[in-house]
């Protein structure tokens, strides 16, 4: 199926621009930026857009739960993942040296990612922005030599920019897992991955006998999170991933021991790259 339009996040030489080029069908659509993971997600579910691309998890920083929470409401699916290494520069002005930076401007996510980077640098005040890419736009449009950017190094050639240091991320095997959002039906039937929200009883032991279906099915939990629920304070529902040999009856399993079930999209993992390398070498989060 030929791709229009694809919604992503952020701008040109973001991160998750980068992730949007590596999808196969990603030639002849056209990628449109929206400034926040809640406007891909309902472009997406309005039809504005045939798929999204939203950041959703960092191996330093862990979880970006808005997207979470945003999927949920939305009715959309997720259709695939795809990782993508971060290796963060320091983006000036040509011209600029380091010791004339006093504004380093990025995506919240890029600051956190930097962290003893920019406390080597006590003079430097760190301001969030909308994303790596919009923030070294920024520095280029503005012109202002004491400003600069954190993002990658495709951002440093699409605006002009000078790199004034590279790798300067806290975590060195640093990567962000990016979904593709679309529209139901996308669920691949036959994928090995799914996206779940559970909400289980409040009383004890609810958790553990969630995790006895999982393990009675031989799937693998790879991400279990806990969000509040509104309106019941101090209660929790979870987000889970799950890997494996897919039952297809794994959701009325649940519903059996949980007040709340939804699969937010059944897709295939990805396997391929570095990050397998570096999972095959730790081992599996397992249940």
């Amino acid at each position: 199926m030929r791709m229009e339009k694809l919604a992503c996040f952020g701008g040109p030489g973001s991160y998750s621009h980068l992730a949007a080029l590596q999808q196969d069908d990603i030639s002849s659509a056209a990628i449109v930026f929206y400034d926040t993971f809640a406007a891909v997600i309902e472009a997406v579910a309005r039809k504005e857009a045939c798929a999204g691309m939203v950041p959703v998890e960092n191996s330093s920083t862990g979880s970006i739960t808005a997207v979470y929470d945003a999927l949920q409401e939305s009715g959309c699916r997720i259709g695939g993942e795809i990782y993508i290494p971060i290796h963060h520069c320091l983006l000036a002005l040509p011209g600029v040296e380091m010791d004339e930076l006093q504004s380093i401007y990025s995506h919240a996510q890029g600051l956190a990612q930097c962290g003893k980077f920019m406390r080597a640098h006590p003079r430097w005040q760190g301001i969030a922005y909308g994303s790596t890419g919009r923030s070294a736009a920024k520095v280029r449009r503005d012109g202002i030599r004491s400003q600069g950017a954190i993002g990658n190094r495709q951002a440093a050639i699409r605006y002009g920019l000078r790199i004034l240091a590279t790798d300067i991320q806290d975590n060195t095997t640093n990567y962000t897992r990016f979904l593709r959002i679309c529209r139901p039906p996308s669920d691949l039937r036959d994928g090995n991955k799914m996206t779940l929200v559970l909400t289980a009883p409040h009383v004890p032991g609810s958790l553990y006998h969630i995790l006895e279906v999982f393990y009675a099915a031989g799937l693998n939990l790879t991400h279990l999170e806990s969000r509040p629920i509104y309106g019941r304070p101090f209660e929790y529902r979870f987000y889970a991933d799950v890997v494996g040999r897919m039952p297809p009856d794994i959701v009325k399993r649940l519903e059996k021991t949980c007040e709340y079930v939804q699969s937010l999209g059944q897709y295939e993992e990805n396997t391929g790259g570095e990050i397998h390398a570096i999972r095959s070498h730790r081992g599996n989060v397992g249940t």
